[in-house]
């Protein structure tokens, strides 16, 4: 049951990331919660506030007490910890906020929180990660790029290792905003 637990969480924290970045770079996108069978290229696009709401529902679930450890595991690299939803949460909440606030891109005032109570949530969640999140930076700095400490990083909430080649030199950095580590890219968060 709580290892069921844990995998759903995982896995809604890894749906709410991608949609994060799908959004943040097309805006409206299709937006799929359920299994397919056969996938539909004529899906319709989601409007940009309704993808957003399902990133939320699903950091929420995954941030939920009893689904994932509190402290990032140091046995397993890439498992997700209760934080990292979290900090992803605020993350989001600062994105709606700040392009809301902004109203660069029109599609923003859609979404129903106002700017302040968006800002607040951030600032709540980020909060709760400062203090419960078991973090502190690493000394020294360049050790947070070293490949000895890639299940020992005390800075970071999640990682996503990539190998070396093409695929991890070069669009994963800019798309996942990895870090080099010469022997590849970390997705870092």
């Amino acid at each position: 049951e709580s290892e069921n637990r844990r995998f759903e969480a995982e896995a809604l924290f890894l749906r709410a990331y991608a949609y994060y970045i799908l959004v943040c770079y097309w805006g409206d996108v299709p937006l799929i919660t359920q299994d397919i069978k056969d996938f539909d290229y004529t899906l319709p696009r989601e409007p940009l506030h309704k993808v957003y709401k399902q990133i939320v529902s699903d950091l929420k679930t995954a941030a939920s007490p009893g689904y994932l450890p509190e402290k990032k595991p140091t046995d397993t690299p890439a498992r997700v910890c209760r934080y990292a939803p979290v900090a992803m949460l605020g993350k989001v909440y600062l994105t709606m906020a700040s392009y809301k606030e902004s109203a660069v891109i029109s599609e923003y005032e859609l979404i129903e929180e106002d700017v302040n109570t968006l800002y607040s949530l951030a600032r709540t969640e980020l909060k709760d990660v400062m203090e419960h999140g078991n973090l502190e930076l690493m000394k020294p700095y360049g050790s947070l790029f070293g490949n000895s400490y890639k299940t020992s990083n005390t800075e970071t909430l999640f990682e996503i290792f990539f190998g070396p080649g093409e695929l991890g030199s070069g669009w994963s950095r800019e798309v996942f905003g990895g870090y080099g580590n010469g022997n590849g890219i970390d997705l870092r968060l």
